[in-house]
């Protein structure tokens, strides 16, 4: 899908997140979406998360991982990942103060989900590794979103609700 005119790119606190909004003709179902990064061990170098997804109306579609020619960063495995996941805090002053805070709670809250769409992504691109070269692979412009599930709000609150994490 073609990106909107603009791109937020937001960096605080060894986190950041990217926002981009599609354009009318494309946002039928997807209004746009926030690609979450966190700063690894090298300074200056962002690991790539995931991706969350929102309506029109601002809820949260799905949670969705992508290859890494879609963000230009270096796939890292699940297992790095989600040793990341329980530090995610966005903490700012700024006026995005109050979308870092919903993320932050938005990867918690997602936390299961999120490690076991992490986990899905690596079966996945080691599947398709059998058949093509990894560095190939993480090039290939058809493969773009590589493990999707929902992030319906409603739902996963009620099976907080019901003590089902």
């Amino acid at each position: 899908m073609p990106l909107a005119p603009w791109w937020l790119l937001f960096w605080e606190g060894g986190f950041a997140f990217t926002s981009t909004v599609r354009s009318a003709s494309t946002a039928r179902l997807e209004h746009g979406h926030f690609h979450i990064f966190v700063n690894d061990r090298e300074p200056g170098y962002f690991m790539y998360l995931a991706a969350l997804s929102l309506s029109a109306k601002d809820e949260p579609l799905r949670w969705f991982t992508t290859n890494a020619w879609v963000t230009g960063k270096r796939m890292q495995s699940a297992k790095s990942v989600i040793a990341l996941l329980d530090s995610f805090q966005v903490q700012t002053r700024c006026r995005l103060a109050p979308l870092g805070r919903w993320l932050s709670a938005m990867v918690q809250l997602f936390r299961p989900q999120r490690e076991q769409l992490l986990r899905r992504r690596d079966l996945l691109m080691q599947r398709q590794c059998q058949r093509q070269v990894w560095a190939a692979l993480c090039e290939d412009r058809r493969v773009d979103v590589i493990s999707p599930c929902s992030a319906a709000l409603p739902r996963r609150i009620r099976q907080f609700q019901r003590r089902e994490f």
